[in-house]
C-alpha cells in the first residue's frame, strides 16, 4: 500500500531535516510503500535537503521514494499527509511584530503567539497555510495537514473553522517542560510518564509519575519547589512557579512562551525588564 506525504517547507535548515529524521526512523510507517515529497518555494533550499534525505535512507536501508518539487499541487496531489511548517523573513518579521507593538506602549514578552504581536504574526501566517488547506479540498480531500507554524493555535483555529480539511498543529513545547522537571527531580527524562493538555506554548502537566514505579511525582515537585531559591533559574521557570502554586500543576514550555498569554509577566522575563 502506498503512503504519500509531502513536506511543506521542507527547504528550512531547521525544519527539513528534523521531519526527514522522524519520517525516516518511525518503523511502523515502511508497513507501507512511502513516496516522500519536498517541496519549497525557492528552488536551491531543495538541493540540501534532498540531498540529506537521499543520504539518510540509503544509510538506514529505508526503501522511500523521494521527489523535489517548487509546485504546491504536485506536492499535494494524492497526499496522506501534509506537513506543513513555512515561514518568510521569520526573524525580519517577528522583530517588527515585537518592536511595533511595544514601541505604542504594548508590552509584551516575544510577540510570536500572544498579544498584539501573536495577531499580526497570524494574519500573516494564516492566508499561505489556509491556500494550502483549500487546495487540499480539491487535490487530496482525505489527507490530514499537520501543521508546525506558528501562531499555532490560531492557525488550526482558522484551517477548522474556513477549511474542510482534517488538521492537527503539533509542537514541541511539552518536551522543554519535561526537561525541566527532569532538572528539578533530577532525574532523566526517559524515566518520565507525563499527561499534558491545554493550548499551544501554553499547557500544564495533569500528571507526572515514574514510568517505572507508577509513583506520583507531584509532591516530590511541590517540596522541591518549596526549598529552592526564589531566584533559582529566573528567567525561564519563576513564572512557571508561580503558576504552579496557583494551579498546583506545573506549566509548559516557559516564560517567554506562557507569558505571552499573560499582561502581568513581564517583569518574569529578566532579559526584557527596563
Amino acid at each position: 500500500m502506498k503512503l504519500k506525504i509531502a513536506l511543506i517547507g521542507a527547504g528550512s535548515r531547521d525544519f527539513g531535516p528534523s521531519m526527514v529524521r522522524d519520517i525516516v526512523l518511525t518503523e511502523s510507517l515502511f508497513r507501507y510503500d512511502i513516496e516522500l515529497v519536498l517541496m519549497d518555494i525557492i528552488p536551491k533550499h531543495l538541493i540540501n535537503i534532498e540531498a540529506y534525505s537521499r543520504k539518510i535512507t540509503d544509510q538506514l536501508k529505508r526503501k522511500i521514494s523521494i521527489i523535489s518539487t517548487t509546485d504546491l499541487t504536485i506536492a499535494l496531489k494524492d497526499a496522506d499527509y501534509v506537513i506543513s511548517a513555512i515561514e518568510v523573513d521569520r526573524y525580519k518579521y517577528w522583530t517588527i511584530d515585537f518592536h511595533i507593538p511595544r514601541k505604542y506602549g504594548f508590552k509584551q514578552i516575544y510577540g510570536e503567539n500572544g498579544g498584539v504581536g501573536g495577531i499580526f504574526h497570524a494574519l500573516r501566517n494564516i492566508p499561505p497555510i489556509l491556500n494550502i488547506a483549500h487546495q487540499m479540498e480539491e487535490l487530496c480531500p482525505n489527507g490530514m495537514l499537520v501543521n508546525f507554524s506558528n501562531p499555532e493555535q490560531k492557525v488550526i483555529e482558522a484551517i477548522s473553522r474556513l477549511s474542510k480539511i482534517n488538521a492537527v498543529g503539533l509542537c514541541h513545547g511539552i518536551f522543554i517542560g519535561i526537561e525541566q522537571i527532569s532538572a528539578l527531580l533530577d532525574t532523566k527524562e526517559e524515566d518520565l510518564q507525563v499527561t499534558s493538555c491545554g493550548m499551544n506554548h501554553f499547557t500544564f502537566f495533569q500528571a507526572i509519575k515514574n514510568k517505572q514505579t507508577g509513583e506520583d511525582l507531584y509532591p516530590l515537585l511541590s517540596s522541591t519547589i518549596k526549598d529552592l531559591d526564589p531566584l533559582t533559574n529566573w528567567h525561564e521557570i519563576a513564572l512557571g512557579r508561580v503558576l504552579f502554586n496557583l494551579y498546583g500543576l506545573w506549566p509548559s514550555p516557559g516564560t517567554n512562551h506562557y507569558g505571552e498569554y499573560l499582561p502581568w509577566a513581564q517583569e518574569f522575563m529578566a532579559s526584557d525588564m527596563h
